[in-house]
């Protein structure tokens, strides 16, 4: 955001000395149309979503923004997913289940949650969402805003509204053990859950539902896949160049001498800002519940087992994707080299793979 529209930020949070000493937050909506720099800078029929917080004792505010994308922007973000896309929409075609997105803070959860909802929404059918804020503004959706001041969380709002008879819900995020048991009961009862959690790929959401103490059979019974997510930074178009890969980097990644002229990198001009980059594009990767998979959780496999059998049954990873999308040109080698931890795994034929 520019700087213009951060001031404004800290000025509409209305912050007294009184507040910055007891740590107090506040977090507001404004449309992009209050100030000019805002509107050219995200587009029209787009929202920011804005919080500050102080930072320190000695008064100073510190602003966090995103760009909300709102009605016609979320309908092609699905289209992001690429090859993925089939196997995702065949998922959400199911009448009941859970199906989750794990990744860290801001890496776009929220925003493939709203695709998905997007696609499954019709007057006829029943969507309700518990959300913390609720960030996005759809139609006929029945949406919670969490407010544990009065005893709303999100346990107790899930278990109010199981009995509304919905045929969709989006619970913001799976915090603990009693939201976790609420929703996956509720997949089990003939309703499709949407939710997420803070892990960093998609096997390892496994173990986090093994530390809320689910029963493994619950988990298979309910869990339809889990899609792990990152954003990297886009190139810009406009001055872009190929990039001369040094041989670290292609050891790194299990490439060959000829894939050095394969990638672009960034060089900056007036369009991107001097950066290189403009935009964020996704990385993802789809974990889908398959029969071996399901063994594996009932038996209590590791992550890492479970991480080498959904490869051998067809999982993409995040830094494969990455790497796809790099010799596309529409990101560089660093940026997926920054996203991905890569590491040695070593499947039962033999052959040595990488993951993220």
């Amino acid at each position: 955001m520019a700087a213009v529209g951060k001031e404004r930020v800290k000025l509409l949070s209305r912050f007294l000395l009184i507040w910055i000493l007891l740590g107090n937050y506040s977090v507001f909506f404004f449309g992009c149309a209050l100030h000019p720099v805002l509107l050219q800078e995200v587009g029209p029929g787009r929202k920011v979503y804005s919080s500050a917080s102080p930072a320190d004792l000695s008064g100073s505010i510190r602003s966090v923004s995103k760009v909300s994308q709102e009605d016609s922007h979320i309908k092609e973000a699905l289209k992001k997913l690429h090859e993925r896309r089939p196997e995702l929409e065949e998922l959400i075609e199911r009448p009941y289940g859970m199906i989750l997105v794990t990744g860290p803070t801001g890496c776009g959860k929220t925003t493939t949650l709203y695709t998905v909802l997007n696609k499954l929404n019709v007057p006829s059918r029943n969507i309700m969402t518990i959300e913390d804020p609720v960030e996005i503004r759809l139609p006929y959706l029945r949406q919670i805003q969490v407010h544990t001041e009065i005893g709303l969380s999100f346990a107790s709002a899930l278990r109010a509204i199981v009995r509304q008879d919905p045929d969709v819900i989006l619970v913001g995020e799976i915090r603990d053990n009693e939201t976790a048991t609420i929703g996956l009961q509720a997949a089990l009862t003939g309703h499709m859950v949407l939710s997420t959690l803070h892990t960093n790929d998609a096997p390892g959401a496994i173990a986090r539902m093994r530390d809320y103490n689910l029963p493994a059979f619950v988990i298979n019974s309910a869990v339809l896949g889990i899609v792990a997510q990152r954003l990297v930074r886009r190139l810009c178009q406009n001055c872009a160049v190929p990039d001369a890969v040094d041989d670290m980097m292609l050891h790194r990644f299990g490439l060959d001498a000829q894939d050095k002229k394969s990638f672009m990198r960034n060089v900056g001009c007036p369009r991107c800002g001097q950066t290189g980059y403009r935009g964020r594009v996704g990385l993802y990767e789809l974990l889908k519940f398959t029969a071996p998979i399901q063994t594996l959780v009932e038996q209590g496999g590791s992550t890492k087992k479970i991480r080498e059998r959904a490869i051998r049954e067809g999982m993409r990873q995040m830094w494969h994707d990455g790497l796809e999308k790099a010799r596309l040109g529409q990101t560089s080698l660093e940026e997926v080299a920054k996203m991905a931890a890569v590491v040695a795994v070593t499947d039962s034929t033999g052959d040595v793979r990488k993951s993220a």
